[in-house]
């Protein structure tokens, strides 16, 4: 995504077309389509990191409603509530 983003200078909203293309071609497996489809909407619509995203349509998915990160862009996604590390 970094290389997409800085190098080639594409939007998220680019990115995420081409990768939700990219996922339906038939040479390609996906383990959970939802995870990966959740994670580039995160992505594209709130703009945080795709591992962030990542993190976030994974727990939504298993049922998880909350994560520890320090990363406090995960504080835009309302299906999962952000537990800092850090706080005592």
């Amino acid at each position: 995504m970094y290389v997409l983003e800085s190098f080639h200078r594409l939007t998220r909203n680019h990115i995420a077309t081409i990768l939700e293309s990219v996922t339906t071609f038939p040479s390609i497996r996906i383990r959970d389509p939802r995870v990966i489809h959740g994670a580039l909407r995160h992505y594209e619509r709130l703009g945080i990191d795709f591992a962030d995203a990542y993190l976030a349509a994974s727990a939504a998915a298993d049922g998880v409603r909350a994560v520890a990160s320090f990363d406090r862009d995960l504080d835009r996604v309302a299906t999962v509530r952000r537990i800092d590390p850090a706080a005592r």
